[in-house]
């Protein structure tokens, strides 16, 4: 994703290495491509979890393990990540939601889906609520990116953007492929049909560094305020967390996936 913010997540936290794991890995072939996934729990919906740029799954592991009390959960590695074999050429939402929907189908994980998508995954997991909206339950959106992101912080940090050039040159192939895809992937979701009729809850954290504050700062508040209206969606604050709320509170994270597995429940009855 085209800002200064996820762009320097990114740099230090890819390649890191990772205490804890998600039990349960395993990999099937993909459209010729090895992809690794973790699959715990039990019941429907099954809650799928997307990584936000540079991540593997492992960044979910406070979260995943509490929901999987009472759900299924479903964490994976794009390609280039973690065990998953790298893909060539654009790496946008179509093409990472595609690979998402084959590997789901490929290890036997069946719809519907509570979708939960952090930072540039929250791009992708929003282009996947509305584009296949009868396979999608609910969507959380953790620190989301927007799909007007690239040109208002553009417009609003100017400086931003010679940094963000200068910075991807040291990204991984596959990080970089998929920031230089997420202006696509911004008109993809917005090109997109409208959500309608899908419980989303969006989390923004408060706590910034020093390089994510002043008019950056505002502008990216403003763009989640506009997520939750468009969407219609609870907007949780939360007051003790930077960009990754799944780590810094993971309870809210909890808290807003079962809240939209019960209402799930509570329309459709427990299958």
């Amino acid at each position: 994703m085209k800002i200064l913010l996820t762009l320097v997540i990114a740099l230090t936290t890819t390649g890191c290495a990772t205490i804890a794991k998600i039990k349960g890995d395993d990999s099937v072939q993909v459209q010729g491509r090895t992809m690794a996934y973790s699959r715990s729990g039990s019941g429907t919906p099954t809650v799928v979890f997307e990584s936000g740029l540079g991540d593997n799954k492992e960044k979910w592991t406070r979260v995943a393990g509490e929901v999987a009390k009472s759900a299924t959960v479903f964490t994976y590695d794009r390609p280039g990540y973690g065990a998953s074999m790298n893909a060539n050429g654009r790496r946008s939402a179509v093409e990472i939601v595609s690979d998402l929907r084959a590997l789901l189908v490929t290890s036997g994980v069946k719809p519907p889906y509570v979708l939960v998508g952090h930072s540039l995954g929250g791009l992708y997991m929003q282009y996947f609520a509305r584009q296949f909206p009868d396979e999608v339950a609910g969507l959380v959106l953790v620190e989301s990116s927007h799909w007007d992101q690239d040109a208002l912080m553009t417009k609003g940090t100017p400086g931003s953007m010679a940094s963000v050039k200068a910075l991807s040159n040291l990204m991984e192939p596959h990080v970089r492929a998929e920031l230089q895809g997420s202006i696509a992937t911004e008109k993809q979701v917005r090109d997109a049909p409208a959500l309608n009729d899908i419980p989303v809850v969006v989390l923004t954290g408060t706590r910034r560094n020093i390089l994510e504050r002043g008019t950056f700062a505002t502008v990216w508040y403003a763009l989640q305020k506009e997520e939750a209206t468009a969407y219609h969606a609870e907007q949780i604050i939360a007051d003790r967390s930077g960009h990754y709320v799944h780590e810094d509170q993971p309870e809210l994270v909890v808290g807003a996936i079962n809240k939209v597995i019960g209402l799930r429940r509570t329309t459709y009855g427990q299958p």
